[in-house]
C-alpha cells in the first residue's frame, strides 16, 4: 500500500469512528458544547431548568422573542422577570467575558433547540448589545 492510500484509508477510518462527515446539524455544535459548558447546570441539559430556581429555557416565549433583552441577560446578567415564573428564581450571572462568537452560538442553540425553533444570533447582534452598554 502507498502512503497516500494509507493515508486516505487512516482518514476515512477516523471519520467512521468519529461518526461521518458533519451533517447540517454542525452549525449549532459550537453553541451546544458551550451551552453544555456555561449553561447546563443551572438551565440542565433539555432546557426545562430547576423548578423554584431557575428558568426553564425551553418553549420559553422570552427565549424565542426579541433578542434585545436575551442578549443583554446573557452579557450582563440579571434576574429577567419575563422569563422567571418562579418566586425564588436565581439571578442570572453575568457571561460578558464570553466573546461575541460564543455568545451568539450559544444563543443560536438555545433558540434553536428545546422547542423554541427561532433564529440564529450573529456575533455582530451581540457586539451591538455590548456597545450599547458602554
Amino acid at each position: 500500500m502507498t502512503g497516500r492510500g494509507l493515508a486516505t484509508l487512516l482518514l476515512c477510518g477516523s471519520l467512521t469512528a468519529c461518526g461521518g462527515a458533519p451533517d447540517s446539524t454542525a452549525a449549532t455544535a459550537p453553541g451546544e458544547r458551550l451551552y453544555a459548558l456555561h449553561c447546563s447546570a443551572c438551565h440542565q441539559r433539555d432546557g426545562r431548568g430547576i423548578e423554584g430556581v431557575q428558568p426553564a429555557l425551553a418553549g420559553a416565549p422570552t427565549v424565542a422573542g426579541d433578542l434585545q433583552p436575551l442578549i443583554r441577560w446573557v452579557l450582563f446578567g440579571e434576574r429577567p422577570p419575563a422569563l422567571v415564573s418562579q418566586r425564588r428564581a436565581s439571578v442570572m450571572p453575568v457571561f460578558g467575558w464570553l466573546s461575541d462568537d460564543e455568545v451568539a452560538a450559544i444563543l443560536t442553540h438555545v433558540r434553536g433547540a428545546f422547542g423554541n425553533g427561532s433564529t440564529p444570533v450573529t456575533a455582530a447582534m451581540v457586539g451591538a448589545e455590548r456597545r450599547l452598554r458602554h
